[in-house]
């Protein structure tokens, strides 16, 4: 009878638990890339990207939206200065360096843009073709819109087809258990 009592408690314990993992505020979420009806699927972690902690707003629903390069009023893709051009709806990827990446995603969310992406795109800067920086939580800072950091193995990826003049496309997608494969293992 006790074994069967604990069980019970720790069933009520664990089910409210899992049950909030699947709440879309945690931000369980991959990142499909369509380039002329192909899908190529990038996930959290090295090659793919990684998700802002705590001042990026949520993926609460899936989404898509062409993506971009971002241009400042200079020039250049870093984004430490006004963008120019409206990126109403667009994913916006910026180059790292230079300025916070917080400021970089304020830019963007005054351009109009539906996300913005931290691009490590150039082979002098930090880590290898996998890398991807945690962009943890920095001071005062909370946008409406996502921020993701892209590692350059994705960057490039991307990269490659706007320069062939292709449109890519980038979809956030939440993961659940329904999906037939999941960034955390769910299917197991």
């Amino acid at each position: 009878m006790k074994l069967i009592f604990t069980l019970v408690i720790a069933l009520l314990v664990v089910m409210p638990a899992s049950l909030c993992s699947q709440a879309t505020g945690d931000r369980l979420f991959v990142i499909d890339v369509i380039i002329d009806n192909q899908i190529t699927t990038f996930y959290r972690g090295p090659c793919g990207f990684e998700a802002a902690k705590w001042w990026g707003a949520p993926v609460d629903g899936s989404f898509c939206g062409p993506v971009v390069w971002g241009y400042t009023i200079n020039g250049d893709s870093l984004g430490c200065d006004s963008l120019s051009g409206n990126y109403s709806d667009k994913i916006v990827m910026l180059r790292r360096g230079t300025c916070e990446f917080t400021y970089k995603a304020l830019l963007a969310e005054q351009a109009g843009a539906r996300a913005v992406a931290i691009a490590n795109g150039y082979w002098v800067t930090h880590g290898d073709d996998c890398t991807v920086n945690l962009m943890g939580v920095p001071e005062n800072a909370m946008h409406q819109i996502p921020a993701v950091f892209f590692s350059r193995q994705m960057t490039n990826f991307i990269d490659e087809a706007i320069k062939a003049g292709k449109n890519p496309m980038v979809c956030f997608r939440l993961v659940n258990i329904f999906s037939p494969t999941a960034e955390y293992a769910y299917a197991t």
